[in-house]
This record gives C-alpha cells, sequence and structure tokens, in this order.
C-alpha cells in the first residue's frame, strides 16, 4: 500500500554553529506533506524556508527530529540509496536555474534522465514528450544563454518533471519571473500536482503564489507561525 505522506518531519529543528555562536536555521518543525498537494512556504528572506527545502532533500542533517521520505526515515538510508531517491523520485528547481550552458535546452533535460539509468533511445523519447506537453519544443534545440528568464525556468521545471518525480521541491521558482511567467511555472506545478498525484512543495516569499497553493505555511525566524 503507498505511503500516504510522501515527506513528513518529526519535531525537526536545525541549528548552525559559526565560532563560538549559534544560529536557528529552522526550529521545531512538524508537519506532513502527502499525494496531490502543491504545499506553499511562505516567509521572508532568513526565515528558514532554504534550510527547510534542504533538509527535506537530505542533502542537511537535521540537530533533532525525525524526517521521513515516502515512509521511511532519511537516516535508515544509505548514501547510495539516497542518491538513488533523488535521482529517480525527487525533482529539483533552483532559483538559479542551474542549467549547463553548453548544452541545449533538450540535453539538459536528457542528463536528467541518464543519472536514473535510463537507455540513450527512452532519454531521447521520454525529454522530447516533456517538451512537447509544456509546449516547449521550440525550446529544445537552443542553449540557456540564448533563453529568456521565463524560458529558463521553463526548461528546469522540464527538467525537474523529466523522471515523473513523486516529489518537486522548488526553491523561489517565480522570483526572478514577471507576473505572466511566474504564473505559467506555477499552474504547472498545481497541474503536476493534482492530475498525477504527485507531492510538490514550493518555498517562496512571492505573495502571488498563495492562489495556487492547496496549502499554505507561514515561516518566521524559523518557525511555522501558521499551518
Amino acid at each position: 500500500m503507498k505511503d500516504k505522506n510522501i515527506v513528513s518531519l518529526q519535531s525537526v529543528s536545525k541549528t548552525y554553529k559559526i565560532n563560538a555562536h549559534s544560529s536557528v536555521g529552522v526550529k521545531d518543525i512538524t508537519l506532513n506533506v502527502s499525494h496531490g498537494e502543491l504545499v506553499l512556504f511562505l516567509g521572508p528572506s532568513g526565515s528558514g524556508k532554504t534550510t527547510l527545502l534542504t533538509l527535506i532533500a537530505g542533502l542537511l542533517k537535521p540537530s533533532e527530529g525525525i524526517i521521513s521520505l515516502f515512509g521511511k526515515t532519511i537516516d535508515s538510508f544509505t548514501v547510495s540509496e539516497l542518491q538513488k531517491l533523488r535521482a529517480e523520485k525527487i525533482g529539483f528547481i533552483f532559483q538559479t536555474f542551474l542549467l549547463i550552458d553548453s548544452l541545449t535546452a533538450l540535453q539538459n533535460v536528457e542528463l536528467v534522465l541518464r543519472f536514473a539509468s535510463k537507455s540513450k533511445r527512452e532519454v531521447r523519447r521520454i525529454a522530447e514528450n516533456i517538451f512537447r506537453e509544456l509546449n516547449i519544443e521550440y525550446l529544445a534545440h537552443k542553449l540557456p544563454t540564448t533563453m529568456s528568464q521565463g524560458e529558463k525556468q521553463r526548461v528546469a521545471v522540464a527538467r525537474a518533471i523529466a523522471n515523473n518525480a513523486d516529489l518537486i521541491l522548488a526553491d523561489e521558482p517565480t522570483a526572478s519571473l514577471d507576473t505572466e511567467n511566474g504564473s505559467i511555472i506555477i499552474e504547472w506545478l498545481n497541474t503536476y500536482a493534482k492530475a498525477n498525484n504527485k507531492c510538490v512543495i514550493v518555498v517562496s516569499h512571492d505573495l502571488r503564489l498563495k492562489e495556487y497553493a492547496h496549502r499554505i505555511i507561514y515561516l518566521e525566524d524559523g518557525r511555522i507561525i501558521n499551518a
């Protein structure tokens, strides 16, 4: 039976130690996120949004508490199992896109698919299908250096969902975009979550995204202040 919750955090805190001083990243976070949800974490800079996303991805270890992905605690994964999980079940959308400038848009998406151990023929087929579904075929053979900010983010979304990821983690996905392009991106993510019974977690300070979220959670000084 499929676990109801894709992400589960129990009393999770992260404290950074800089020299002799401690700084709170997140404090005592408890939450569950299930299939079919687009959950939006809103908060100002320094509220702990990116720390929270990095913890969920297993790229940071919590100072306290337990994080589970797909019904299994992150601590119980080996390094190779966690890498495989990220390659096959988790898609990432970064604020700065992180596209490789020397590769075309299509090749950027294909690269992620290759990490998931798919054949060259299957990689090309899946990538081309994604570009068709998102109506961005015209970008397939363009280099990132020739694209607008909105076009780069569209390719970044294509890359994130190419593996049919069960969990999408998006860090300020509309920060560099105008209202029109920002709406396109968040609508895509909303549709992806609902139509495919997937989970999308977005962290942002962009209040325009509120109308697209199934659930809004506010962060301030590393704490949930309203959920």
